[in-house]
């Protein structure tokens, strides 16, 4: 009975060991030598259920020897004891070698999203070796290169540079850090930092370890914001300029309306002078695309044809060309809501970008149509579409998706700023700017703009024919005496009786003067530049409690400013941008006080 107790823990001690070891296998992953110490395990077992089995049948011989029996039971719970107390060091190693490879996971990750690989060079043998990533930016397969087929891909002008940048940081056993240019074998250049250090090892001697980051993108990056900065200060200086202008502008042709009021008009001089405000009007828009350039311009929308836009700064931007322009335009276009300079000036670029596509000969179709689309409650929505065609040859596909990309150009002379602002002005008028091209065959430009809701026809003219005379007292406020001087003269043409101030604290003093001689003004006209909007809005309020009959209109040359183009809403009863004529003024004046 003894025996048989021996025989049957021995057997369970083996089994358990086979277990353990079995689970080894695959903690270690080495199935060769675990499956042999298991065999040979299964094997022991065997040898102790054959007498085992012998003794429960009742065979009692040959006999046992119980000391033996005892032996290969200590032997069985000394090789489990051994097997589990082995298991610990190949479970904590497994979890090494997982956070192991976790952790070169995410330095492979990161050295991707940083765009950074590092590497070793062995001067002993030649050899580079690196990671994944450095042999990426070097345009390589991820394999030991030698040192000969990196400088390959370092252009011949800066290999120099670089050579004696490592040499000098052999012989001093130092750091270095440069910048330099790669010509991998795609062709496409790229800006690369290298950063490194040269270490001496007791069993590998003179190490070179360091990095590359690809700097390409950055580097362009960097660039463009160097561009933005330079052209906000144009920008800057832009609306100076603009402001400046207008207020020239205003104070000139000012005095051109009114002295062509009183020449006759089968005279020459009328004539001359009827020509001066056509040039008057385009060096008007002239400021306003200065303003769109130096500020996020808003668009002061009236509802017009687009036809006759289209065909002018169409058939301007072509002059002096052999290019072609060839229209069909839908008589029965509907009307848009769009601001005359900006939409002007968004037309031109496209057009003249096609004069350059075409070398200054072949045909170019403009066609404008209206289209219907279906929103998802089923209601219509009239859309105007117009398509500008050229016969150029094209654009090349790998460069169609970035031409509207602010700053890119393919002219050695371009800024890249012509379709970018095409596209922004667009995008203002709640359209829309897409491109077709293939290489040979031209180009087209689709631009989609919304129908007007207001009009179903072209809405009548304006009463500006009618000639406005008034009577009363006008203040107005300006920081610019031409300005304050023509103004005056216009208003006085018109029968009033005009003050001027050159601030807001002026005003309000002339304004509390008026009301206790018993001599109110009836309108005052307060430019925008002088006091800014919150000052503005300010004075407004006090002039309004002072007297709530006043008339207060707005000025300004920056149709982007929201207390112009929503006037309404700030308490103001009207706006004039600046420069304005005198028909505009009595427009504004005829609806104003008429009221």
């Amino acid at each position: 009975m003894t025996a048989a107790v021996i025989l049957a823990v021995s057997v369970s001690l083996q089994l358990t060991a086979a277990v353990l070891a079995l689970r080894l296998i695959r903690l270690t992953g080495k199935w060769t030598a675990w499956g042999l110490i298991t065999t040979a395990i299964l094997f022991m077992v065997v040898r102790r259920l054959i007498p085992f089995c012998r003794l429960l049948s009742g065979d009692t011989f040959p006999a046992l020897d119980i000391l033996n029996e005892c032996i290969g039971l200590c032997l069985s719970m000394l090789m489990l004891f051994g097997i589990a107390g082995i298991s610990p060091l190949f479970t904590e190693r497994k979890r090494r070698e997982e956070a192991l490879f976790e952790s070169e996971g995410l330095l492979r990750k990161a050295q991707e999203i940083a765009q950074v690989g590092h590497f070793k060079f062995h001067p002993s043998t030649g050899q580079v070796d690196g990671s994944e990533q450095f042999f990426h930016i070097l345009g390589l397969t991820n394999t030991v290169h030698s040192i000969v087929e990196i400088r390959k891909i370092i252009p011949l002008e800066e290999q120099s540079m670089v050579e004696v940048t490592l040499k000098k940081a052999f012989r001093n056993r130092s750091s270095f850090d440069i910048t330099h240019s790669l010509m991998p074998s795609n062709g496409r250049r790229k800006t690369v930092r290298t950063t490194g250090e040269v270490l001496t090892l007791p069993e590998k001697g003179v190490l070179l370890v360091g990095t590359v980051q690809d700097m390409t993108e950055r580097q362009k990056t960097e660039e463009e914001l160097r561009k933005v900065q330079k052209l906000e200060s144009l920008g800057v200086l832009a609306g100076g300029i603009a402001h400046d202008f207008n207020n020239l502008l205003g104070g000139i042709f000012s005095y051109i309306d009114l002295a062509r009021e009183i020449t006759p008009k089968e005279s020459r001089v009328s004539e001359y002078l009827d020509k001066s405000l056509s040039v008057f009007e385009r060096a008007k828009g002239l400021t306003q695309q200065l303003i769109t350039f130096s500020t996020s311009d808003v668009p002061i929308r009236r509802t017009g044809s687009l036809g006759p836009l289209l065909r002018t700064w169409t058939e301007f931007c072509l002059s002096g060309s052999g290019i072609v322009p060839v229209f069909e335009i839908d008589p029965a276009l509907k009307l848009c809501d769009f601001d005359e300079n900006q939409l002007g000036q968004a037309i031109g670029n496209i057009v003249i970008n096609a004069r350059q596509a075409m070398s200054n000969e072949g045909t170019l179709l403009l066609s404008a149509e209206n289209i219907c689309r279906e929103r998802e409650e089923g209601k219509p929505v009239y859309l105007i579409r117009i398509a500008i065609r050229d016969s150029g040859g094209g654009i090349a596909r790998e460069i169609l998706p970035r031409i509207f990309d602010p700053f890119f150009t393919t002219k050695p002379k371009g800024n890249g700023l012509g379709l970018s602002t095409a596209f922004s002005i667009i995008r203002k008028h709640d359209g829309s700017l897409s491109v077709e091209s293939e290489e040979g065959t031209g180009t087209t430009f689709f631009i989609l703009l919304p129908a007007s809701m207001s009009f179903n026809e072209m809405p009548p003219p304006p009463l500006a024919s009618k000639a406005h005379h008034g009577s009363g007292r006008i203040l107005v406020m300006d920081d610019e005496p031409i300005i304050l001087e023509t103004a005056t003269t216009l208003l006085q043409d018109m029968g009033y009786d005009v003050e001027t101030a050159i601030n807001g604290r002026e005003t309000e003093q002339k304004i509390e003067t008026a009301i206790r001689e018993g001599r109110p003004f009836k309108a005052t006209i307060l430019d925008l530049t002088t006091s800014g909007n919150n000052d503005v809005k300010q004075l407004v309020m006090t002039l309004k409690a002072r007297d709530h009959a006043i008339v207060v209109i707005v000025s300004s040359g920056f149709s982007e400013n929201p207390l112009l183009t929503h006037a309404h809403e700030h308490g103001f009863n009207g706006a004039l941008q600046k420069p304005y004529r005198k028909k505009e003024l009595a427009e504004l004046l005829n609806q104003i006080l008429s009221t």
